[in-house]
């Protein structure tokens, strides 16, 4: 708020104060118009007054237009400092933008349909973005590049990402959880790009995915639930990896196939099986299709009555 200052002569009316624009020295002791009035000696009482009150307005004004996007914008994420944003679009792209100089930086070209999610690691050396195609894609920021090949194993589209907090990382590279609108969350190493964990416990689409600092995940689907799951304890069985989820983690598979069957043969005794085997469709009788026939009712003959 600005403030305007003056001096008042001693036994004069507020009328006839001297404005201060500069100084003291300047505007009433050098003055040639208020000569006489004040002297060094003097001690002297600076007024001020409020000259306007300032209408602070809300954060609703436009400061720039960055423009490059060939389809509608879908997504936006802002990077950990602040000096980079991503932006997804209709027209299969990513771009990043220095938002220093407010320009367009890299163009990320690799989707084969909508870029639905982008998301920041939290020491701005990687960009995650999802897209329709069902990809996960790894970015670097400074080169634009892509980082290796991009993530299979969903079976729709990507509607959410979430990286891992740093300080749970102790020093490895973060993990990704990607969730999906085919029903399952499926937690990515970004180091090796192999699935190591996969959620499945939603019945429907899983739209939203957060990773809490306490090293829990939380995800909301539209079957009207919010679930938690432990960052740690979480796991899957074998069973519920598809061999379309396995595109990125066959080492993973063949070696957790290796130890669980070497595991089963020393736990089994000699002469045992290890386990029951399921009845086969030929150890099962068929029902009969016969249908049994309902005896016809006998007809009796009553003798006539005599006329």
């Amino acid at each position: 708020m600005p403030y305007a200052f003056h001096l008042v002569p001693k036994g004069e009316s507020a009328t006839a104060r001297v404005a201060i624009h500069e100084s003291i020295q300047a505007d009433a002791l050098q003055s040639k118009s208020s000569s006489g009035v004040f002297s060094a000696e003097d001690v002297f009482e600076l007024w001020c007054e409020p000259q306007a009150v300032f209408r602070v307005r809300g954060v609703g004004r436009c400061s720039a237009t960055l423009s490059g996007h060939g389809s509608p914008i879908l997504c936006c994420a802002q990077s950990p400092t602040g000096r980079y944003a991503a932006t997804g679009s209709g027209d299969a792209t990513a771009r990043i933008w220095d938002m220093e100089t407010e320009t367009p930086k890299h163009t990320l070209k690799g989707h084969r349909g909508w870029v639905l999610c982008v998301e920041w690691d939290a020491r701005e050396k990687m960009l995650a973005t999802g897209g329709h195609d069902g990809q996960i894609r790894l970015w670097d920021p400074k080169t634009g590049n892509a980082v290796g090949q991009p993530l299979l194993g969903h079976s729709k589209w990507i509607t959410s990402l979430a990286f891992e907090p740093l300080h749970l990382a102790k020093g490895q590279s973060q993990r990704l959880a990607s969730a999906s609108k085919d029903g399952t969350v499926r937690i990515w190493n970004t180091a090796t790009r192999k699935l190591e964990i996969v959620l499945s416990g939603h019945a429907a689409s899983v739209n939203v995915v957060r990773w809490g600092g306490e090293n829990v995940i939380y995800t909301g689907s539209s079957d009207r639930t919010v679930k938690v799951w432990s960052g740690v304890d979480v796991s899957t069985s074998e069973a519920e990896l598809s061999e379309a989820e396995l595109l990125n983690s066959s080492e993973f598979a063949l070696t957790h196939r290796r130890e669980s069957s070497s595991a089963r043969c020393r736990n089994t005794p000699t002469g045992s099986t290890p386990w029951r085997s399921a009845p086969t469709l030929s150890s099962v009788p068929a029902p009969s299709t016969t249908r049994a026939r309902r005896p016809r009712p006998t007809t009796r003959v009553s003798p006539k009555s005599p006329l």
